[in-house]
């Protein structure tokens, strides 16, 4: 007979398989968050967010890292984050969270962080904030990344490119960067005003258009051979001047490899020896008329060390040139019977 009961059932199992498989959810969410906090160490970005109905902000555990604060010492909020940015980027920070409410897509901005220990942080900060249909703000969920290393490389880079630029508009001789094929890649000001031209000018033409043409073949040997190595090379050459003259310089060049192994061009330094060749030449014609010269001629530096011996005073002495010159000239042509007289005359 039927007494309107219902029969009964053993929802025991029941019960202990919803217990089972709650279980295994917390299980996996708890290696999810683990998995999830050990990447962000990894990476250096935090995650945050930020409740705009309920006025709560919270942090990950990498968050509370890169600001320096411990999650049980350290609560959250909006002001408190606002009091570890550093002084002068505050009003920065503020101006773009604000400006990010009530709009769609993604917002960044790049802050310092003042530590616990007097310490400076860079921080990199991105988000996207989201409202209601009717347009009411509810929350911004975002992330902070620790840049400190890449911003400190940045600028350690930019401060060496500085130096460089610097070093090398400023140089005393003409120094170039120039391409595998004779391009003038950059010029600095002593080698513009070497040649004559203006950078403008100069950047427009070619290593063969002010190379002189009698120096064209032996500049286009020692460029080929030391674009497939990496030894510099030092070469007496000539250039042409914008005005029409002829200057003689001495390069030195040295090829620059790319991450590859492959040349990419030449660092090259150029020195102005038009005067200097033209003294070499004038005392080579002056030695040459004082060999012709049929007796010897000896000169000195004012402690009477010999700077100058004609081919007479070689074959005179029995010394050569190469010994005598630097030597006291008492001690080297004057026997020994005869020195009081020699220092009487010299």
């Amino acid at each position: 007979m039927n007494t309107g009961e219902f029969p009964a059932v053993d929802i025991k199992p029941a019960l202990k398989r919803t217990d089972a498989e709650h279980r295994e959810f917390a299980r996996q969410l708890a290696v999810e968050k683990a998995r999830l906090i050990a990447a962000q160490a990894v990476a250096k970005v935090g995650s945050w967010e930020n409740d705009l109905v309920a006025y709560a902000l919270t942090w990950s555990d990498e968050t509370h890292r890169i600001f320096g604060t411990k999650p049980a010492t350290f609560t959250p909020t909006h002001a408190g984050f606002l009091d570890l940015v550093h002084p002068e980027d505050r009003a920065k920070v503020e101006a773009a969270f604000k400006a990010s409410i009530g709009t769609r897509g993604t917002h960044a901005v790049t802050h310092r962080v003042i530590l616990p220990n007097g310490g400076i942080r860079f921080v990199e900060e991105r988000w996207a904030a989201f409202s209601d249909d009717h347009g009411i703000p509810l929350r911004a969920v975002g992330t902070a990344q620790d840049i400190t290393d890449r911003t400190l490389s940045e600028r350690a880079l930019r401060d060496s490119e500085e130096r460089f630029a610097s070093a090398f508009e400023h140089a005393p001789i003409g120094v170039a960067l120039v391409s595998l094929d004779g391009r003038w890649l950059m010029v600095n000001k002593a080698l513009c005003d070497m040649l004559g031209f203006t950078k403008v000018d100069l950047l427009r033409r070619t290593v063969q258009d002010v190379t002189h043409p009698d120096d064209l073949e032996v500049t286009r040997q020692h460029l080929g051979r030391t674009s497939v190595g990496s030894l510099p090379f030092r070469l007496r050459k000539r250039y042409k001047h914008a005005l029409g003259h002829t200057i003689t310089a001495e390069l030195t060049a040295t090829v620059v490899h790319n991450p590859s192994g492959e040349p990419s061009y030449f660092v090259s330094q150029i020195q102005d020896i038009t005067e200097r060749e033209r003294n070499e030449s004038a005392l080579r014609v002056q030695a040459q008329m004082l060999d012709s010269v049929g007796q010897a001629v000896i000169s000195t530096d004012a402690q009477g060390a010999i700077t100058y011996v004609n081919h007479f005073a070689e074959n005179l002495y029995g010394w050569p040139a190469a010994e005598m010159i630097g030597r006291n000239i008492i001690d080297t042509i004057a026997p020994k019977s005869s020195r009081a007289q020699a220092e009487e005359i010299w």
